[in-house]
């Protein structure tokens, strides 16, 4: 959810339907998760924190889990199992500018920069990236969540402005907005309260070496992994953690973490939308179990 919309009202934007997916595929189908969050006061993000607990809390090692999607987004697990020091937001601008870039660039011929290979032969703009390390969302407190309306359209425009002003190459251009993701990551430290032993990162940028060397080198001596290094495939780590909230909405348990989207308190998230008659014993079947009294 990002803070849009008209007057008080908030609202999110959720594609997909789930009773056409639940009527085509005769699954009993969860989705919607946000909305119910946002009805509590919160920003309906991010909804994943707590998987992220679930996943790669350690008992003797602080960790920070850098999700690299089109937003970078961080959480923080403190060592043991207490979540009163857990924190999570979105952190800036990932592969949403630097793909939008690239198909810029090259007229929609490429979408992304592909292992960040153009971006490891250019040299990063320290003017430009002062500039962009200015931006205001780096600077907001957290519970906060960012998108399109601050990285999107727009943001492009400037940078291909920028880029034209300074007479840099694309391959420096890339470069510089590398860094700034991974800058902007950096920043979340500032909200943290405690060390970090361990920086796991997943989402497509994992795959952008460029990327992970900033990484590396903003959060050295630190050791910064990937998701597949303690098991987890990060193309497929954000259908994990729905699935895990859908099975705690069937579990009637609740899905948010209030200290990380600022709702009032933790609630049942999603909406269901059942297969057909005794959905719900069926469902209940195959997880073994029966439901509470």
């Amino acid at each position: 959810m990002k803070d849009t919309g008209v007057g008080a009202i908030r609202s999110t934007l959720q594609i997909a339907e789930p009773a056409v997916i639940a009527e085509r595929t005769g699954i009993t189908t969860v989705a919607n998760f946000r909305p119910r969050d946002i009805a509590a006061g919160g920003q309906g993000a991010p909804l994943t924190p707590g998987v992220h607990a679930l996943l790669f809390r350690h008992p003797r090692r602080a960790r920070l889990i850098v999700n690299l999607g089109g937003i970078s987004n961080v959480t923080y697990l403190p060592k043991g199992s207490g979540a009163a020091e857990l924190a999570a937001f979105d952190t800036g601008p990932a592969n949403m500018v630097l793909d939008g870039l690239m198909s810029r660039i090259t007229n929609g011929r490429a979408s992304m920069d592909r292992e960040g290979r153009l971006a490891a032969k250019g040299q990063v703009d320290s003017r430009l990236l002062a500039k962009l390390l200015a931006h205001p969302y780096l600077s907001q407190a957290p519970p906060k969540s960012t998108g399109r309306e601050a990285f999107g359209t727009k943001m492009l425009d400037e940078l291909l402005n920028w880029q034209h002003t300074r007479r840099l190459s694309d391959e420096d251009l890339l470069a510089t907005c590398s860094r700034w993701t991974a800058e902007a990551v950096g920043t979340a430290r500032r909200w943290i309260k405690g060390g970090i032993d361990d920086v796991i990162v997943g989402g497509g940028g994992v795959r952008n070496r460029a990327i992970m060397g900033h990484l590396t080198d903003i959060f050295a001596p630190v050791p910064v992994t990937s998701f597949e290094a303690h098991g987890w495939d990060s193309k497929a780590l954000e259908s994990v953690a729905f699935a895990v909230l859908a099975y705690q909405t069937i579990m009637e348990q609740c899905g948010n973490v209030p200290s990380v989207t600022g709702a009032a308190s933790p609630r049942i998230l999603g909406c269901i939308v059942p297969s057909g008659p005794q959905w719900y014993e069926r469902v209940r079947s195959r997880k073994g179990g029966s439901k509470k009294k």
